[in-house]
Formats: structure tokens, sequence, C-alpha cells
């Protein structure tokens, strides 16, 4: 998930100051790249690794609810 979050910042943040259009299709292409990285990284675990699935899946929930709260308390505090 670090890897995929690292690209998603990269190809959403990466452009300037563009019109709303072109920094929200970013933003999407940005999110995209991040669920296909954890894809291949989850498909390479299973295949090429044999890791087992459960707790493979179980730790892609955890960091991905880890990154959700991360961005909500440090949104909260800004506010």
């Amino acid at each position: 998930m670090l890897l995929g979050n690292a690209l998603a910042t990269a190809v959403a943040l990466g452009g300037g100051i563009q019109p709303a259009g072109a920094a929200y299709a970013r933003l999407l292409l940005g999110t995209l790249g991040k669920w296909l990285v954890a894809i291949v990284v989850v498909a390479v675990a299973l295949g090429l690794f044999r890791l087992p699935p459960l707790p493979l899946l179980a730790g892609l929930a955890g960091s991905l609810l880890a990154y959700l709260l991360a961005l909500n308390l440090r949104m909260g505090r800004q506010r």
C-alpha cells in the first residue's frame, strides 16, 4: 500500500496548477494506479510466493484502514 499511495500522490499532485477537470482526472488516475499496484502485489504474493491468502488479505485491509485513520486524524487537526 505504501508504494501504491506514493504512486497515487505522484500522479495526482505532480501536474502543478490545472483546471478542475484535469486535476480530478489525475486524482482518479492516481487512485486507479494505487489499486493496480495493490492487486499486482497480491497476485504475485499468492501466485509466485504462494503466501496464505487470509493473512495477506487481512494485512491489505489493515494497511488500508491504518492509512484512512491516519489521514482522518491529520485532517482533523488542520480544521
